[in-house]
């Protein structure tokens, strides 16, 4: 099972047409990684005080469906891959109905914040990633 969270589109993240703005989906993906790190014993925050960081070094997106003003959404958030310095993302965001609204892909690299290399992935975000149900089995 995928780690899931869900949420309601706002007035502010809808488009004069009254359809969810395409860049809003990508905020949406972030909230989901913020909500998995928090649902796996390690929220963004301890991240910004440690020795390493992630910084994103890749992003795209497939859009299905448009969604609409208070279109209730579920984020299934997954890792397609954990390689030795970086880490791959899948967000599938359906509607209420259960249909595919979107899916995002994020690849997160980990750097050493003392040299601003990139690091092999810390055990420690692996161990969230499990936690928090995100790796697939």
């Amino acid at each position: 099972m995928p780690f899931s969270t869900t949420r309601i589109v706002r007035f502010s993240e809808t488009d004069p047409a009254g359809i969810v703005y395409f860049s809003r989906f990508y905020e949406y993906a972030h909230e989901a990684y913020e909500d998995m790190l928090q649902a796996g014993g390690f929220p963004l925050s301890a991240v910004f005080s440690g020795d390493w960081a992630m910084p994103l070094v890749r992003s795209e997106a497939d859009y299905s469906i448009p969604s609409r003003l208070g279109d209730a959404l579920t984020l299934h958030l997954t890792v397609d891959n954990i390689g030795n310095r970086s880490v791959r993302y899948r967000v599938d965001i359906h509607g209420g109905d259960g249909v595919l609204r979107a899916k995002i892909h994020h690849t997160h690299a980990t750097v050493d914040l003392k040299t601003r290399k990139t690091c092999k992935v810390p055990d420690r975000l692996i161990a969230a990633l499990e936690k928090a149900g995100a790796l697939e089995q």
